[in-house]
């Protein structure tokens, strides 16, 4: 009977794997909408540099986030826009357009002038606001029936095995 529950209990933990991805795309979403309310300050009345907004908030992004980042500080020393499109193209849990909108937005990060940061920055805003507001439908649409079925599955699991 221990053995059925905990087998039942580790099929529902494995049907709610699938679920992840949902919340992964939410989180990058969120830390990216936070970062980019950082940025258009920055660009508007601090005026500090690339690298230093690019340190700051740490403890509130996601792992994709953080890899995007990173690849994009690489960029800055490195001035390597092939590399650094190849890193935004293998990004997780982000569909292709919302890859070239980022993309698009970090090749003219630093390299335009005031206004025309600012404007990308605040179209970029909308953007992931967007695509907030469509994680949070996907989150309430697939994300919770994969939850609840991986539940429901496991108890099958349970009682089949008892």
């Amino acid at each position: 009977m221990l053995l059925a529950l905990i087998i039942g209990i580790c099929f529902c933990l494995l049907l709610m794997t699938f679920s992840y991805k949902y919340y992964a795309r939410l989180r990058f979403f969120l830390a990216t909408e936070r970062w980019l309310g950082g940025m258009e300050l920055n660009i508007n009345f601090l005026q500090k540099d690339v690298l230093s907004i690019l340190n700051a908030q740490k403890e509130t992004r996601s792992i994709t986030f953080e890899s995007m980042l990173k690849s994009y500080k690489t960029l800055l020393n490195d001035n390597d826009k092939k590399k650094f499109y190849e890193s935004i193209k293998n990004l997780n849990y982000v569909n292709d357009e919302d890859k070239e909108r980022l993309y698009d937005y970090f090749s003219m990060l630093g390299h335009s002038d005031c206004d025309t940061q600012t404007q990308s920055t605040r179209a970029l805003v909308e953007y992931v606001k967007s695509r907030i507001i469509l994680c949070r439908q996907e989150i309430n649409q697939k994300a919770l029936v994969i939850q609840k079925l991986s539940i429901i599955l496991g108890l099958v699991v349970f009682i089949l095995l008892v």
